[in-house]
Order: C-alpha cells, then sequence, then structure tokens
C-alpha cells in the first residue's frame, strides 16, 4: 500500500507554489517606487544627478577614514558644471585633473574630470579606484564640494563628470 495522498500531494503542491509566488513579489519593487538615486542611469532623458545623494555617499566615505565632512558649494558646482559642460561639448575623453581654478572666496578649485560613468555609484566605485580621485574625495584640507554630470546622449561617453573641492 502506497504512503502517498493524492490530496497531500495537491497540498504540498499549491503550498510551494504559493511560496514561490510570495518570493517572486518580493524581489521586484513596485513600478511606482523610485529608484535610490544612486542608481538612476544619468544618460536617459528626464534624468539628473542629486548632489545631495552625491555630497552623503562622499562624506559617508570621509566619515569611515576620520575625516569631516564636506558641504556643497553654490561656486563649486558651477565650476564643476562648467568643466563637464565644457568637456561634453567637446566629446572627449576627460581623464585627469584640470587646473586649479579661482574660485569665491579667495579659494582654488580642484577639479577631476572624468567620463562614461552612467550611475553616481558607478563614478563613486571608479574614483575610489583611481588615487588622483580618491584623494580628491579625502583631502583632509577640504571643506566644500562640487559635484556636476552633464548628459551628452550623441557624445561617445555619454555622461561628463566634475568633481571639484576647494582642497
Amino acid at each position: 500500500m502506497s504512503r502517498f495522498s493524492p490530496v497531500r500531494g495537491v497540498g504540498l503542491t499549491l503550498c510551494a507554489l504559493l511560496a514561490s509566488l510570495m518570493l517572486s513579489s518580493c524581489s521586484t519593487p513596485p513600478a511606482d517606487r523610485p529608484i535610490d538615486s544612486m542608481y538612476v542611469r544619468l544618460e536617459q532623458s528626464g534624468t539628473s544627478l542629486d548632489p545631495l545623494s552625491a555630497l552623503g555617499l562622499i562624506n559617508a566615505y570621509r566619515s569611515k577614514k576620520g575625516l569631516p565632512p564636506l558641504q556643497l558649494d553654490p561656486e563649486l558646482m558651477k565650476a564643476a558644471e562648467g568643466s563637464a559642460g565644457k568637456a561634453a561639448a567637446e566629446d572627449r575623453s576627460t581623464f585627469g585633473e584640470m587646473p586649479q581654478l579661482p574660485a569665491s572666496g579667495g579659494r582654488s578649485a580642484h577639479i577631476k574630470l572624468s567620463a562614461g560613468y552612467l550611475t553616481l555609484a558607478e563614478a563613486f566605485s571608479g574614483w575610489r579606484d583611481v588615487p588622483l580621485y580618491d584623494r580628491a574625495m579625502l583631502s583632509p584640507q577640504a571643506r566644500f564640494l562640487g559635484i556636476a554630470a552633464i548628459r551628452a546622449p550623441h557624445a561617445k561617453y555619454r555622461v561628463y563628470w566634475a568633481l571639484a573641492t576647494d582642497g
């Protein structure tokens, strides 16, 4: 005599099906739920960099290294936007450091340019891996920050970045 009951088999199958449906509904976010600003694809129309999220990310990184937080600075934001915009308009690779630029209050701005990162998460991860950029984010002398990402959909790199610090 078989120990398997057809009713019990159907019950187990139903339980497995319900469990799998419940788990699959947890893995996909609802369509109306916003994407975390770190993962917004900036090459897409209608998207833009959230400077406060960028500042928060960089400040969290600085905090882990025992450094004080930075503040967004309107002059450095303009300098970053102008530099990234110029690189996007010229459709050129931007790896490296531009010369110091004068900023308000007698400070000078150090601007690092990059291109091709499509999200804030990609840019931040890439910058940590390049000593020049990492030093800029972790500069003990820096107190202020400007950051920009310019979308250039028909350009080779599609998104051009500038990170400006005062130290």
